[in-house]
């Protein structure tokens, strides 16, 4: 028996390769969006400390 996978075999290992480097780009977005919640929570957090009269300037970039 020669050491080469059947072909239906090598077909569902390539589809099986691609769903991990799927889920992993996603766990990699889901961390992201975490961090940009919490700092959006901090930032929401700070701007309640405030009073209301005070100028506040956006930094961007």
């Amino acid at each position: 028996m020669s050491g080469e996978l059947p072909p239906q075999v090598q077909n569902q290992l390539a589809q099986l390769q691609q769903v991990q480097q799927q889920a992993q780009a996603l766990a990699q977005q889901k961390n992201q969006l975490e961090i940009m919640v919490k700092e959006s929570d901090m930032a929401l957090e700070e701007l309640g400390k405030i009073d209301e009269d005070v100028t506040v300037f956006k930094n961007i970039g």
